[in-house]
């Protein structure tokens, strides 16, 4: 029945623009852009807090967005322009970085950063034989089905490294928190006279290094309760008529998670 429903429910949560946004977006009105595909984390973030500040690290390959809602229901968001030019701090900027940097040791323009090189080439199945890392490099990347998503997935490999000494590594994911952190300081000022906790969805914020990173500059973030399907879920219940109350939610958490299914 809840299959049923989440599919009836779809199409209103993948991508399809609301007719508002033929006029100018108001302050604290919804904004447009992509906000279809950010209502169910909105939902999934509000049964946790109701004046809350949310940051999906690129949800959907996505670009990184803050959106913030307060008790009366007030919004507005911080980002989410897109990849082309608003993709600062996501998991594929994180990605690319390191990518970028791995280039740069390669061909000399990097003298110093030599700690990253083997791991990182390693975990791109590069021959150990530094005269062909950068055929193995072009090779890896000509076989991408998807390169944002690939690209993107390299995120937690570059957290493992940086979690584990390697300088570089460090670096880039200090500057990807320092880059979403700017939404988070950005989003506040919004709402100067509210106590806006934040929370978080999305790959890149699934590495306690980058949410260890942004709390000491923020504060500690709001747990999500329920990943963005379940905020879905929460939609559609209450579309249906229904009222989702506490053991619902947690019901559906856990279950979720028994799916396999994560922020």
């Amino acid at each position: 029945m809840i299959r049923d429903l989440f599919q009836h429910r779809g199409n209103r949560w993948r991508g399809h623009q609301n007719t508002a946004c033929r006029s100018p977006p108001r302050r604290h009105s919804r904004p447009c852009y992509k906000s279809s595909w950010l209502q169910p984390i909105r939902s999934s973030r509000l049964a946790v807090h109701p004046d809350i500040l949310d940051v999906p690290s690129a949800l959907n390959h996505e670009s990184p967005v803050a959106w913030v809602v307060n008790g009366k229901g007030e919004q507005d968001r911080v980002g989410g322009w897109g990849s082309l030019f608003g993709d600062e701090g996501s998991a594929f900027w994180i990605g690319r970085q390191a990518l970028s940097l791995l280039a740069m040791l390669l061909d000399g323009r990097n003298q110093k950063d030599w700690a990253f090189l083997e791991p990182f080439a390693d975990v791109l199945g590069l021959s150990s034989n530094a005269n062909s890392y950068d055929a193995g490099l072009m090779e890896w990347y000509s076989r991408l089905g998807n390169p944002r998503a690939s690209v993107a997935s390299l995120a937690k490999t570059v957290s493992d490294m940086a979690e584990h000494g390697i300088i570089p590594a460090q670096r880039i994911m200090v500057e990807a928190a320092t880059l979403l952190g700017a939404h988070i300081t950005a989003a506040r000022h919004k709402f100067p006279d509210t106590s806006l906790p934040w929370s978080y969805a999305g790959g890149a914020l699934q590495s306690r290094l980058l949410r260890e990173t942004l709390a000491g500059h923020h504060g500690d973030p709001l747990v999500p309760r329920l990943p963005p399907v379940g905020g879905a879920l929460l939609n559609a219940a209450q579309m249906a008529g229904w009222n989702p109350d506490e053991r619902w939610i947690c019901k559906t958490a856990e279950t979720l998670r028994l799916a396999g299914i994560s922020s």
